[in-house]
């Protein structure tokens, strides 16, 4: 499917939320009910890096700057420009403390240089098994090397500071989508979970746009619950290493990372300030004095070959003992090694569950098999009827085949476009999907009497086409769709 120019106005619109005021500010406007709040718009990978750009503090700017490379689709609660000389100023502002709202969490897939792989091979990658449903993004973009899903929430929200001046919202942000990015690297090695969580993403446009869902959204609520559950597995789960931290100083990751060499920026994955950050959050979590961890600090940053400013240092330090973080997550752990300490075994990944991956082949056609199955099973057993039809709504469907809105969509598809069903989708307020197997068209035919003799011809001249056109393969599937009984699958093994 492709998509237009208005497509990808849509998008940022629903995405901003109403957080920022809709029209620009003129001079003689009434500030007194204006609302506050800021957002970065960069265009071109080389201007992100050095952090030149556009602040933009209403909707209507935002939407002139659609076209751009690069925002920050969460919001803040100010920008400003910092010059550097008498020709360049660059942004600043957007740091997590500074945050107003986050409105959607983002996941960034990217692969190496000539390994992107087509779109469809990696679609059910960003589905996300919540503890009710699968949650399926509202939005994914290419991006030359790979894909970054948005999930987007229902409502903003919003970050304030608690009486002990600390950000209760935003500490519970990042476990959500630190949870979103584990999810999704279970089944997709590619995945960045070390990315900022709250920085700047790629900008919908008409040029980069894959998909577009606007009928579900997801509540913090909701994710909060999922992500505090898998928290709570974590530490009761046995033969792992628990999420939580214990003594991870005299760990041969903490060791190795001490001693490595970081370059300052490496493509598509972690940096000096994130190693740097992880090991002193782990001697956070090992009770460390902080003028143990300030003399560490500085005598690792002088090893690198490229060190970090002396305010940066002092910044990453003061984070990591502002009491906020319990210690380093070993999802980062994981990547930070990949990249600068690839030798080291990391014993225990933080996850609360496992995962058997299985070939492209098999996650691209086999599942889609195995919902099929049930499918029938749900339409033959459903009294729900139209027209010999099985009515189900798409949440309902969702929900008891604990399949994504893409992926049901690509099952009725291939279901349709079998011959061997009949597939039906209703638009609008009242909106339904009608499945029917030759099997439910016939006894249709043969019992409801209100048809009169030219509707059972064409039903049954429908049905004969069928079975005309079916080919060994669809005889085969249709035969195993009438004699399997469902199987009851975990969700953690459907990807």
């Amino acid at each position: 499917m492709s998509f237009n120019e208005q497509a990808a106005v849509d998008a940022v619109t629903t995405i901003m939320h109403d957080v920022l005021e809709k029209q620009r500010y003129c001079k003689g406007d009434a500030l007194a009910n204006r609302k506050i709040g800021a957002m970065f718009v960069v265009n071109g990978k080389q201007n992100l890096g050095k952090a030149r750009g556009k602040i933009m503090t209403s909707q209507e700017s935002v939407l002139s700057a659609v076209g751009a490379t690069h925002w920050t689709p969460n919001v803040f609660r100010y920008g400003k420009y910092r010059k550097l000389n008498q020709h360049a100023k660059v942004l600043t502002g957007h740091e997590e403390g500074n945050l107003k709202a986050i409105t959607c969490f983002v996941v960034d897939v990217d692969y190496p240089a000539g390994e992107k792989p087509e779109y469809g091979w990696e679609i059910d990658c960003f589905d996300v098994q919540l503890l009710q449903r699968v949650m399926s993004p509202n939005l994914v973009l290419g991006t030359p090397h790979g894909y970054q899903a948005y999930y987007i929430l229902d409502e903003p929200l919003w970050i304030k500071r608690n009486d002990q001046g600390k950000l209760p919202a935003l500490i519970s942000a990042k476990m959500v989508s630190s949870a979103i990015r584990n999810a999704v690297a279970a089944k997709n090695d590619h995945t960045d979970v070390g990315a900022n969580h709250f920085g700047f993403f790629r900008m919908p446009s008409a040029d980069n746009i894959l998909e577009m869902d606007e009928d579900t959204y997801a509540s913090f609520a909701e994710l909060q619950e999922w992500s505090m559950s898998l928290q709570k597995t974590a530490k009761n789960s046995d033969g792992d290493e628990p999420a939580g931290p214990r003594d991870q100083i005299h760990t041969a990751w903490f060791k190795a990372l001490a001693a490595a060499d970081v370059d300052a920026m490496k493509q598509g994955g972690l940096a000096r300030n994130n190693t740097l950050f992880t090991l002193l959050l782990a001697m956070y979590s090992s009770k460390q004095p902080l003028s143990t961890a300030s003399k560490f600090a500085e005598e690792w940053n002088a090893r690198q070959t490229d060190p970090l400013p002396k305010r940066e240092l002092r910044s990453t330090l003061a984070s990591a003992y502002s009491g906020e973080y319990q210690g380093a997550e070993l999802s980062f752990v994981k990547e930070l090694c990949t990249q600068y300490a690839p030798g080291v075994t990391i014993h225990g990944t933080g996850h609360a569950w496992k995962h058997i991956k299985r070939s492209r082949e098999e996650r691209q056609h086999s599942h889609l098999d195995e919902w099929g199955v049930d499918l029938v099973h749900l339409a033959e057993a459903s009294t729900d009827r139209v027209n010999g039809h099985a009515r189900f709504g798409v949440e309902q469907l969702e929900r008891d085949l604990k399949i994504g809105r893409r992926s049901l969509m690509r099952l009725l598809d291939k279901m349709q476009a079998s011959g061997v069903f009949s597939v039906q989708r209703k638009r609008g307020r009242n909106g339904c999907i009608l499945v029917a197997t030759s099997r439910m068209m016939e006894e249709y035919v043969r019992t409801d009497k209100r048809l009169n003799a030219q509707e059972r011809r064409e039903m049954l001249k429908v049905k004969n086409q069928q079975e005309a056109e079916e080919t060994p393969f669809m005889v085969e599937q249709l035969n195993l769709f009438y004699t399997l009984k469902p199987v009851e699958v975990p969700p953690n093994q459907r990807y």
